[in-house]
C-alpha cells in the first residue's frame, strides 16, 4: 500500500482502490512475525471495511492476525481483535458464535488492567444481551444482569442504568410488572446518583425519559 505524502482529497476513493492490499500487508506483517503490526493494521481498516458493508474481509483480517497475536502471546492484541470480532459477527447475525467474543475480550483487558477497554467488551456483550432479550430468550437477560454487574463494579452508573432500564421493559413485555417496577425504579435511583456526579449532563435526557 503507497504511503501517500500527504491526505488524499477522497479517502474512501483511495481505499476503494486499496482494500486489497490492506489485506495483503495483514498478511506480510503474519508471515513476518509481525504481530504488533498485523493486529493494528486490522484495526485501523476495521472502520473502513465497516462503512462499506465489507464484513467477510473486516473478519478475515482479524482473523489472519488473531492467529499471529495467539502465537506470540500478544495479550493486547487478542484482546483488541476478539472485541473487533464480536462487532463484525454481530453484524452477520451470528449471535451464538459472538457471543464468546467479547466475554473472552473482557477477560484479557481486566488482566491487562485496561477498564476502557473492559467496558468496550462490556457494551458488546450488552447488545448481544439486548438483541436476544427483544427476542424473548432468557439468554439475553442473563447477558444483560452480567453487563449491569461489571459497569457497577467500574463505577459506570449511567452504562449501568441502562441495562436495568431494558431488562424492566423486557419485563414488562412479558407481563411481569412488578419485576419490571424494580428494575425500573433501580435504573431510576442509579440515573439520579449520577446526576449528583460530575457526569449529570450526560444522564439527564435519559433521567427526564424515566421520572419526566
Amino acid at each position: 500500500m503507497p504511503v501517500a505524502a500527504r491526505p488524499v482529497d477522497d479517502p474512501l476513493t483511495w481505499l476503494d482502490a486499496e482494500r486489497s492490499t490492506a489485506l495483503l500487508a495483514i498478511e506480510l506483517a503474519v508471515r513476518w512475525g509481525l504481530d504488533e503490526l498485523a493486529w493494528e493494521l486490522a484495526a485501523v481498516v476495521a472502520p473502513y471495511f465497516d462503512h462499506r458493508g465489507l464484513y467477510e474481509e473486516w473478519r478475515h483480517g482479524h482473523r489472519l492476525a488473531l492467529d499471529a497475536v495467539r502465537e506470540h502471546g500478544n495479550v493486547r492484541g487478542e484482546a483488541e481483535l476478539l472485541r473487533g470480532l464480536a462487532q463484525v459477527t454481530i453484524y452477520r447475525d451470528e449471535l451464538d458464535r459472538a457471543s464468546a467474543y467479547p466475554v473472552h475480550a473482557r477477560t484479557l483487558f481486566e488482566r491487562l488492567g485496561d477498564r476502557r477497554g473492559e467496558g468496550l467488551a462490556v457494551a458488546g456483550m450488552a447488545t448481544i444481551g439486548q438483541i436476544r432479550a427483544a427476542a424473548g430468550t432468557l439468554a439475553g437477560t442473563g447477558v444483560l444482569e452480567r453487563a449491569a454487574a461489571v459497569f457497577h463494579r467500574n463505577g459506570d452508573r449511567t452504562d449501568e442504568a441502562a441495562r436495568w432500564q431494558t431488562l424492566g421493559d423486557v419485563a414488562t413485555a412479558r407481563g411481569d410488572h412488578a419485576l419490571a417496577r424494580h428494575h425500573h425504579d433501580r435504573s431510576t435511583r442509579l440515573l439520579l446518583s449520577a446526576c449528583a456526579g460530575s457526569d449529570a449532563a450526560d444522564v439527564s435526557p435519559a433521567l427526564h425519559g424515566r421520572v419526566g
